[in-house]
């Protein structure tokens, strides 16, 4: 590319072309980039100030609308030199000064703006602006001689009129343009010759040079920052472009004067200045005026060589040598200036200045150019540090200031706090002081007139005047909150606001940041350039004592700063007005629990200190929360001294509250634990028990605490007042208590019975509790035994307590036991009992009682305790062992009050059950007195007796107890058995129903046996392992013991089977083992007694060689026993004993047994095939049939062989035992003998016999290829058309078989010539049959089979009309001249449409075409077929399958109309004039149809379409045939045609023998089957009234000329449909038994012309099933391939599985259905119910589990599955789910509905 760019630019002989610019448009665009306000006047003055002006005018002339006419700009600044007369005259051509602003050159046409021609004057010379189209021109001028402009001045007449500028924002707009100019000081705006707005800018102050403090007491020396100056500051940007100047001498103006040359000095540390300026505004004569400061720096500028460059490129200019910074604080929000403010925020309130590269229209700087975006960049970094060092440097400025005040302030401090608390109900915040408030109201220009030591910040405080009044509010604001009663999480801070500190909130609030916009890179490179000057310190911050770096200082927290050290924390109010610098910019860290803690460590408080310290803490853990671990760490940090004794106390070892409302409260006096918090300050704190500090003072404890002090233990009697409060206190917390009374009272009375603490009446001495008395009654029986001390009146206790603590109120119960015989109560205990009773007893007074023996018994002599007799009670008299209380009744209520207290003594109600059940376990005890006990017993068992529980928990652990009379039975010698004999068991060992006792279990023996088994927990039934035990025993007893043999079948008949079958409850678990046994006795033919397991007996059988249970037996068929003998005992039962077998049976029982075997094959049962092989159990086909081995027997597949060798061993001629045979090892006769073939004479090729034969097969080739099913060799095709036919005189076979060989005529034979080609040898005349097999031998894989022969023959033979009217697909396959339609009507028609045609005349007669694409081509066969062949497009559906369904023998259906044919006369219409074709074509479909009647059918001009119509109604056999007779008993006739014959061919070969249906795929029952059927059932004709029926006739050409069908015709036709379904469930076939494994298919099954829809798209879901086993009665199972679940799902269903194969069993016999064609599958996941797969019927049993399982044999159950079985037979007719399939699944219904109607009157 670079070569043909070369190439081109050095070519010669090129045009050059000047490339124009569009001026006007030129233009137009620059000044849309100049779309802010003002923006002419902005670039007017920013020119002027590059010129050195000083002064600028703005004169505006307006009309009488105050709309402007003309605008003129004028400058005092230096006159136009001749460069820039030049430079005006063009476009981009800026000022290359690199000093000045201007750049682009494109900032004066700003003019165009608002003038159309602008005028410029300046010095002698002037320059007018003319356009002439798009161009603009200047013409330029000398003024005439004299007169000169020192001031240059713009003139622009309004192209458009347009208002005046609001003078408020354009005097905004002027102020902000002279921020930072630094020549134009001075702006006029005059209107209509008068001044208006007047802005001047002076200097008020000289710049001078801020030196940077160096003491060591600051931070400043501590800086070690890489990459900085020895003072750690860092002043070079990132890429060293720039970097800050230091001074270069003494004098401030040396420094603003330095050289540009003149490289950074020695002295690195960074110089700052500041100026003041004051801007003074004029508006109407009203004068304002404010001083400005501001704080700049130069740097020196390193901008490398390749960068300098490309700016030089874009901006016209070289980069500067030096570069000078600007700051200027702004509370509105700084912007960059680039000579003029821009639309660039900075995010600070800080204006920043610097020759920053602009945009063109230069309201941003360029940051899309990657050099410029570099430069800007790092300019602005270096404005970043600017900006750092200045908050620096003010705010150390402000710390000595602040220091200096702190002593002032700390008393002014204390001073306030001290009124505060002598006035709080009147506190208020001292208010700020008159000066400060007015201050808001004196012009902005006003000055305090105070020195600017603080430089910067005087600055700052004055240009955020606006934030003045924003610090006001929000100490405003925290005044209003200290008002309100919360001041604990909102300190109060009484004093206000310092000069000092408002300055440094102002200077804060500068640096307060938000996103730059419009581009947020530019506050980025600010703060970038702010962290890295001091990238190692923060910044800092004003704390309540200093100026300290940000990470030392700590903000307020939620009044923490109240007790933490003050020194280092933000005020709150600064913090408030400064919040975004406190958090963002200095990343101060708030106050936390450490902080307060690390304090509270060092200091021991006050007690205010602590109130206060607590009621802070109170609202805080309440609003904030705080963890539980530092609450107890910093409850372990507080100790304060007490004021009472100046002692220290740690809070931690405080652990109670009193609280305000409990009773110790009320009692200041109560002495209290020392880990109590003092009440009196407990009583300054609200809430303390909020704080998890602090428990409330329990009772427990503290009468714990008062019972071991000094007054309650050492008995003075100074402390008796004391005492006295003291049971007070305690009695009052004792009435308080609820349910808690009694527990308070037993620790009162354990702590203080035993202390001499309670008062004695008489006497100031305390005493023992337990050694005083009450006055009461009861003592005055036994004042004449002795004295007692009472309880003194003084105590206002109540009696229940006094009671409780020990007191007496009666005699103690030593004294009663010592004197009762003086009371007379020794032997009569009712006086004794009534006063015990009556009196309160201390617990020691009843465990006396308990334990001493002072009553007398009424069995024993002498005195017993209470806990060693039992209430008396009539009921223990039959027990000797229960001694009674001596009373004066003989029994006593245990609910009577005497019987209670005697209880509550210890006295025993009743013996212990142990006791009683060893008692009745001597065998001893009278029968009579036994009943008693078994009475007494039973009476308290009840579910509330008294031994219930207790005898229940004996229950479930082994039972020692044997004490239940019971009997035992034998059932060998029932008569010997004597009831009488009672045995002693225990509850486990009998059993209560009397049943069980047949099999010697014992009986329990009492007068209400299932009453007193349900008490005693007797068994009813004995475990089935027992039962099964026990069974095991008899049996074996039967065995040895010798009994007579019909009295132990009797016994097993009568009494043990019925009672396993009804009464055992066995599971099948439990008699699993038994089927290895012998325990059946039958009685043999001699009345011998045999045993049998139980898979050797049978309930029934048809067959005397097994056997025969004579009786039937639940217990026995869940043993084994079958109902039948099985398909698999019988074949075992023919390999074991053949000849006992066929000599018992004889030949014809022994072959009904084979063929039961053949209908159900048992070989999956046998392990071992070789076991059948060497086993001679097969029956031969003869007149004295033998027994021979499989492999010696021939099945006779082919009768012309069998007739060839008559005395071989041949099977039965029965279709299913000839599949049994082949199945056990018989071989087919067809493929054993051997065969070859020979010929005799000469042979010849070119014979009319080889060309016929040869051009035949060549011919049909293409047909015989597509319509074999069996599978064809390679290349078969070509083999037809290549095989040579040569005839020969005479021809043999040579058949041999076990050495015997035959010779037998053939008239072809295929063979093979020397070369390796296939040749036929064929003779004059021929057989067809033999050519047929001769061609099958040549293309099909193996040996030709009889049938394959005969359809062979059949399509080789048969003339192609014939064919073409069968449905063969001739026309699309075979290629031939049709004859002209014309001559048909000259043809005669054939006497037999299937005649037997001679070979001679089945040839066609070629036919010329006829002319025109559209005309219909038909031909016309030789006059000895006489049919017809209509030539059409094949269906692409009728190509590969064709479908027949043969009839029964004895019956005749109607012949169908060829589907083909019809579709034929559709496409290709026929003259109307043809009638005796169109006659021809429905004989052709009906041969057996009368001709006259299809004549008048179909009328005299009948269509194509009345053709078809009567076709459909001829279909369903309602038309008269030939030789028709009145009744319907003639014998059947075969089918006549072609279809006939190969219909006979398909179904087996024999004349006369069973066909076979043609085989379906798998038809689920919601899926259509791919196969259609031919055989179409009787139609319904709609009802008159349904119009537009595509099925009905039309009435004016079939119904008004046909004949009335007779009813005989109906009955015939539903009889023969009958026969066809019986024939069709009989021809079900035997499910296979290795599963289906089949992918989901889709089909398209298109229905026949007429029916309501078209062709129809079903998918056949996809079957993955594996074998799972058998049912009991042989019904198959399968599972769900590779899916657990279904095998468990089976595995665990069991039961269910049996129910469902039940019901499809008996439904079989409702249908007649052989139970090998129905199998059981589980599909946990698709939606089939049922499917057919090859003629056998599936059935899903999770539809029956859902459906059935709960009412398995109900009748919905059965007419469920019913139509079910009905829906899947007719898929043996009909594959799709179609009308067709609708009417067979009705007729299936009806016609086997008598028999479920039996079925179900049975259940």
């Amino acid at each position: 590319m670079s070569s043909l760019y070369n190439s081109l630019r050095s070519a010669e002989n090129q045009q050059l072309t000047r490339v124009e610019v569009n001026q006007r448009a030129l233009i137009d665009k620059i000044l849309a980039r100049y779309a802010s306000e003002n923006a002419i006047f902005r670039e007017l003055l920013q020119n002027s100030n590059d010129a050195d002006a000083t002064e600028a005018v703005i004169e505006f002339t307006t009309n009488e609308q105050d709309l402007v006419e003309q605008a003129v700009y004028k400058n005092n600044g230096m006159v136009f030199r001749e460069q820039d007369w030049s430079r005006l005259q063009k476009i981009a051509e800026g000022n290359p000064s690199p000093e000045k602003v201007g750049a682009f050159g494109v900032g004066a046409y700003t003019m165009f703006s608002i003038c159309e021609e602008p005028v410029v004057v300046s010095g002698d010379s002037s320059c007018c602006f003319v356009w002439k189209g798009d161009a603009l021109w200047c013409k330029t001028a000398r003024l005439p001689e004299g007169e000169y402009h020192s001031w240059t001045t713009f003139i622009l007449p309004s192209r458009d009129l347009y208002p005046l500028p609001v003078w408020k924002e354009f005097c905004s707009f002027l102020k902000a343009s002279l921020t930072f100019t630094a020549n134009l000081k001075h702006v006029r705006v005059m209107l209509n010759d008068k001044e208006c707005l007047s802005i001047t800018k002076t200097l008020v102050q000289e710049p001078r040079l801020i030196q940077i403090p160096k003491s060591k007491g600051t931070w400043w020396t501590t800086f070690n920052a890489s990459n900085s100056n020895s003072e750690g500051v860092t002043t070079t940007t990132p890429k060293g472009m720039f970097s800050l100047l230091g001074p270069k001498s003494n004098t401030i103006s040396a420094l603003l004067t330095a050289s540009s040359k003149s490289g950074p000095t020695s002295n690195n540390i960074p110089a700052i200045s500041e100026s003041v300026q004051r801007i003074s505004v004029m508006v109407d004569n009203s004068l304002t005026f404010q001083d400005a400061r501001y704080v700049s720096a130069l740097a020196h500028t390193n901008i490398p060589s390749d960068m300098a460059r490309r700016m030089q490129r874009v901006t016209k200019k070289d980069p500067p040598k030096t570069v000078k910074v600007e700051l200027f604080f702004a509370p509105e929000g700084g912007r960059i200036f680039i000579g003029f403010r821009t639309s660039q925020s900075t995010g600070l309130s800080v204006h920043v200045s610097a020759p920053f590269i602009p945009t063109v229209e230069r309201e941003a700087m360029d940051l899309q150019d990657a050099a410029l975006r570099v430069y800007n960049m790092e300019l602005l970094e270096m404005a970043g540090m600017l900006l750092r060092l200045t908050l620096e440097q003010a705010m150390y400025v402000l710390r000595d200031d602040w220091n200096a005040g702190a002593e002032a302030r700390q008393i002014l401090e204390q001073k306030l706090l001290k009124e505060r608390e002598l006035s709080r109900e009147k506190r208020k915040l001292v208010p700020r002081d008159t000066k400060e408030k007015n201050k808001q109201d004196e012009p902005e220009g006003d000055d305090d007139g105070k020195s600017t030591k603080g430089g910067l910040v005087g600055f700052a405080r004055f240009m955020a005047r606006g934030v003045k009044k924003k610090i006001v509010q929000v100490v405003g604001s925290v005044e209003e909150m200290l008002d309100v009663d919360n001041d604990l999480l909102n300190p109060i801070d009484p004093r206000s606001l310092d000069t000092i500190e408002e300055q440094a909130i102002e200077l804060m609030q500068s640096f307060c940041p938000v996103p730059s916009t419009p581009d947020p890179l530019v506050g980025t490179c600010l703060a970038q350039g702010f962290a890295r000057c001091l990238p190692s310190v923060a910044p800092p911050v004003l704390t309540r004592t200093s100026v300290v770096p940000a990470d030392q200082a700590r903000l307020p927290h939620a009044g923490m700063q109240s007790f933490c050290d003050s020194d280092q924390v933000v005020r709150q109010v600064v913090y408030d007005n400064a919040t975004e610098y406190h958090t963002i910019i200095a990343q101060c860290r708030r106050l936390n629990f450490q902080d307060l803690l690390l304090t509270l460590q060092e200091k021991v408080l006050s007690e205010t200190e602590l109130v206060h310290l607590l009621q802070w803490l109170v609202q805080y853990q309440q609003r904030y929360g705080i963890e539980v671990t530092a609450m107890h760490r910093l409850k372990d940090a507080i100790s304060f001294r007490q004021e009472s004794n100046h002692e220290f106390v740690s809070l931690s070892d405080l652990l109670f509250l009193v609280e305000k409302d409990s009773i110790l409260s009320n009692h200041e006096s109560m002495p209290l634990p020392e880990t109590v918090f003092p009440v009196r300050l407990q009583q300054q704190l609200k809430h303390l028990n909020r704080l998890p500090w602090f428990q409330a003072l329990d009772d427990d404890i503290w009468v714990s605490f008062i019972a071991e002090h000094g007054a309650m233990t050492e008995g003075k009697q100074v402390d008796h007042k004391t005492r006295l409060e003291i049971f007070q206190v305690i009695c009052e917390m004792y009435q308080k208590k609820r349910s808690q009374k009694e527990a308070f009272g037993r620790l009162c009375a354990n702590l203080l019975s035993q202390k001499p603490c309670l008062p004695v009446e008489g006497r100031e001495t305390p005493e023992r509790p337990v050694n005083l008395y009450l006055d009461s009654e009861d003592l005055k029986v036994f004042e004449t035994l002795g004295t007692f001390d009472k309880v003194s009146s003084a105590l206002n206790m109540t009696e229940e307590f006094l009671l409780i603590m020990g007191v007496r109120k009666c005699v103690s119960i030593d004294f009663l036991l010592t004197h009762l015989d003086t009371l007379n109560w020794s032997q009569n205990p009712r006086p004794l009992i009534e006063y015990l009773r009556k009196v309160s007893l201390t617990p020691t007074d009843l465990q006396k009682l308990k334990s001493t023996r002072y009553l007398p018994s009424k069995d024993s002599v002498g005195l017993f305790a209470p806990s060693e007799l039992y209430l008396p009670n009539a009921h223990l008299e039959c027990f000797s062992f229960c001694r009674r209380l001596q009373w004066e009744t003989t029994s006593l209520s245990e609910q009577s009050d005497a019987g209670l207290f005697l209880i509550k003594l210890g006295m025993k109600l009743l013996p212990p059950l142990a006791e009683v059940l060893q008692y009745m376990t001597r065998p001893d005890l009278a029968p009579s007195l036994r009943n008693q006990c078994l009475e007494f017993l039973a009476d308290r068992l009840a579910p509330r007796g008294h031994y219930h529980a207790e005898y229940t928990k004996f229950m479930q652990r082994q039972f020692p107890y044997k004490f239940l009379p019971c009997t035992v039975l034998d059932p060998l010698h029932e008569s010997n058995s004597s009831l009488n004999d009672v045995l002693l068991l225990s509850p486990q060992s009998c059993y209560t129903e009397k049943e069980c006792a047949i099999m010697g279990f014992p009986i329990l023996q009492a007068t209400d046996t299932q009453l007193y088994g349900n008490l005693f927990c007797c068994r009813s039934q004995p475990p089935s392992e027992d039962v099964l035990r026990q069974f095991q025993l008899i049996v074996d007893q039967c065995k040895k013991v010798p009994v007579e043999d019909r009295r132990i079948f009797a016994l097993f008949e009568k009494q043990l089977f019925p009672y396993l079958s009804h009464h055992a409850n066995l599971e099948p678990s439990h008699v699993r083992p038994l089927q290895a046994i012998k325990f059946i006795p039958l009685l043999n033919s001699d009345g011998k007694l045999q045993w049998y397991r139980p898979d050797q007996v049978f309930f029934t059988s048809t067959e005397n060689i097994f056997p025969i249970v004579p009786y039937y037996s639940p217990f026995l068929a869940s043993t084994g026993v079958q109902q039948e003998v099985s398909t698999k005992e019988i074949f075992l039962k023919m390999l074991d004993q053949p000849a006992q077998l066929l000599e018992q049976l004889g030949p014809t029982q022994y072959r009904v047994l084979l063929r039961r075997i053949a209908s159900n094959p048992p070989f999956d049962w046998t392990l071992n095939r070789r076991r059948w092989n060497d086993v001679s159990f097969l029956l031969t086909d003869a007149e004295q049939p033998v027994l021979r081995k499989a492999s010696d027997i021939y099945v006779m597949d082919n009768s012309f062989l069998g007739r060839l060798f008559p005395t071989i061993n041949k099977a039965p001629h029965e279709t299913d035992l000839e599949a049994l045979y082949t199945q056990l090892g018989s071989l087919l006769l067809s493929q054993s003998v051997e065969r070859r073939f020979e010929y005799a004479g000469q042979t010849q090729t070119k014979t009319s016999t080889c060309s016929l034969l040869h051009d035949r097969c060549k011919e049909r080739s293409p047909l015989l290829l597509s319509v074999m099913t069996r599978p064809l060799v390679a290349k078969a095709a070509k083999l037809l058309q290549e095989t040579q036919f040569q005839e020969a005189q005479h021809l043999l076979a040579v058949y041999s078989l076990e050495g015997t060989t035959k010779r037998h005529a053939t008239t072809a034979f295929l063979s093979t010539s020397k070369s390796g080609n296939a040749v036929i040898y064929v003779t004059t005349p021929f057989d067809w049959f033999d050519v047929g097999s001769a061609v099958g031998d040549l293309i099909l894989k193996g040996r030709c089979r009889l049938e394959d022969a005969f359809f062979l023959s059949s399509l080789l033979e048969a003339p192609l009309e014939q064919l073409r009217s069968r449905g063969f697909p001739v026309d699309r396959i075979v290629a031939i001249e049709p004859p002209k339609i014309d001559s048909i009507n000259n043809q005669q028609e054939s006497a037999e449409l299937t005649g037997n045609n001679k070979l001679n005349g089945s040839t066609d007669s070629p036919v010329p075409k006829m002319s025109g694409d559209d005309t219909a081509r038909s031909s016309e066969s030789s006059s000895s077929t006489g049919g017809i062949e209509i030539r059409t497009e094949p269906r692409p559906t009728a190509t590969n399958k064709t479908t027949s369904m043969t009839v029964p023998n004895n019956s005749t259906p109607p012949p169908e109309p060829d589907i083909d044919s019809t579709k034929a006369m559709e496409s290709n219409p026929i003259k109307p004039s043809d009638h005796g074709a169109l006659a021809r074509i429905v004989m052709e479909m009906f041969p057996d149809a009368d001709p006259e009647f299809v004549k008048s059918a179909l009328g005299t001009h009948p269509s194509l379409e009345d053709v078809q119509n009567l076709t459909n109604q001829m279909s369903r056999g309602a038309y008269p045939k030939v030789g028709e007779v009145n009744n319907s008993s003639s014998t059947d006739k075969p089918k006549k045609g072609l279809r006939g014959r190969i219909g006979r061919v398909l179904g087996g070969g024999r004349r006369g023998s069973k066909t076979t249906p043609p085989v379906t795929t798998d038809i689920p029952h919601i899926v259509p089957s791919p196969v259609l059927p031919a055989f179409k059932p009787p139609q319904l004709l709609p009802h008159p009234t349904h119009q537009g029926s595509t099925l009905q006739p039309k009435p004016n050409h079939v119904h008004e000329n046909a004949n009335p069908v007779p009813p005989i015709h109906d009955c015939s036709n539903h009889q023969g449909l009958q026969r066809l379904l019986q024939q069709t469930v009989r021809q079900s076939n035997q499910v296979s038994p290795h599963g289906i494994e089949s992918a989901p298919t889709t089909l398209t099954s298109s229905l026949p012309e007429g029916l309501d829809r078209g062709d129809t798209c079903d998918v056949i879901p996809g079957q993955r099933l594996q074998a799972f086993g058998t049912t009991k009665n042989g019904l198959r199972v399968f599972s769900w391939k590779d899916l657990v679940s279904s095998t468990q799902f089976l595995e665990q269903n069991q039961n269910v599985l049996d129910q469902f194969s039940i019901v499809l069993e008996r439904l079989a016999g409702v249908y007649d259905l052989p139970l090998n064609s129905m199998a059981i599958f589980h599909d946990p996941m698709g939606q089939t119910i049922a499917f057919n797969a090859n003629r056998s019927l599936h059935f899903n049993i999770r539809f029956y589990h859902s459906l059935h399982a709960a009412q398995p044999f109900s009748v919905a159950c059965y007419s469920y599955w019913y139509v079910t079985i009905a829906h899947e037979l007719a898929h043996h007719l009909v594959s799709a789910h179609n009308k067709e399939h609708g009417f067979y699944t009705e007729s299936y219904i009806s016609l086997y509905l008598p028999k479920l109607t039996d079925l179900l009157k049975g259940l």
